[in-house]
């Protein structure tokens, strides 16, 4: 009998042998099974915490806001916090007279020194200058994977060559700037140059560089207070920025357009005249001018 053989028999005597699985012995009572115990699970790890940021509340911008998790190893960005660029909190008035009457409102634009009122606007913001900021965990992308992170900067700005102008109901104000010079913007860029995390935004670096042919127009409607001989509301205002050339080093060359969107949005920024209802530094200049102009005619 050949070894393969007697391995068959084998097997085929151990299985007569055994008794069937889940057979009861004679004589024994059954027993019943063991109730399986649930075993206890590890509690889960809490999330770790994640800065967020959200969108500055300004109508017109071109970056979207992004999480610290999207720049290598979670590393994180100031969020741009709007409020701190505010006019020490001041609030604007809100379009009433002392009594509460809204009667007594009329448009700066059908006052009857309103090209005085433009002459004495420009002289007074001529040369003045006020602070502008990067929008810190703001994105700017081509597409999915290339395009530059703002994370911190700012830059000093002086308002050259106002023009103001009565259109149609309103006023125009517009700043002509031959060249602003720009340094230390730290900011990220993807791809990122480390491989083990190419499509996170990279860490972060300084570039400098200048900006000429800057155009800055702000449109506006301000509400003139008879009562009160003040400004009692600015109605609409919409700020465009245009900018000829912008050079930041060292950037690539493909990134340079959303260079200047992200730089573009943080002069549209300061030429809010408000933000959720409270005075930034620009408005604060149009208003205390507009104001004092006002008061000294003010009949009463």
């Amino acid at each position: 009998m050949g070894p393969i053989r007697i391995a068959s028999v084998l097997t085929v005597l151990c299985l007569v042998a055994a008794p069937a699985a889940g057979a009861q012995r004679p004589g024994t009572p059954k027993k019943a099974p063991p109730v399986a115990q649930p075993k206890e699970r590890p509690p889960e790890p809490a999330p770790a915490p994640q800065a967020t940021t959200s969108r500055a509340p300004v109508a017109g911008l071109r970056g979207a806001p992004s999480l610290d998790v999207e720049n290598e190893g979670a590393e994180r960005d100031a969020a741009f916090d709007f409020t701190a660029r505010l006019k020490h909190g001041k609030r604007m008035p809100a379009g009433s007279t002392a009594s509460g009457a809204t009667s007594t409102l009329m448009r700066v634009a059908q006052h009857p020194r309103r090209e005085e009122l433009a002459r004495w606007l420009e002289d007074s913001l001529r040369d003045r200058e006020i602070d502008v900021a990067l929008l810190g965990g703001h994105k700017y992308m081509i597409n999915d994977c290339l395009g530059v992170k703002a994370s911190a900067g700012e830059f000093r700005m002086k308002l050259a060559n106002p023009s103001v102008r009565v259109e149609n109901s309103g006023f125009v104000l517009v700043f002509e700037i031959e060249r602003v010079s720009l340094s230390a913007f730290k900011i990220r860029i993807r791809p990122n140059p480390n491989p083990l995390e190419l499509c996170k935004f990279g860490k972060k670096f300084e570039v400098g560089g200048a900006m000429e042919d800057v155009r800055l127009t702000l449109r506006f409607d301000p509400l003139y207070d008879l009562e009160r001989c003040r400004i009692g509301g600015w109605g609409e205002a919409n700020p465009e920025v245009r900018i000829g050339n912008l050079n930041l080093k060292p950037l690539q060359n493909d990134l340079d357009r959303m260079a200047k969107n992200m730089v573009e949005d943080a002069l549209t920024f300061a030429l809010q005249v408000t933000v959720d209802g409270t005075l930034s530094a620009l408005g604060d200049l149009v208003l205390s001018s507009l104001d004092a102009v006002l008061e000294a005619d003010c009949p009463t």
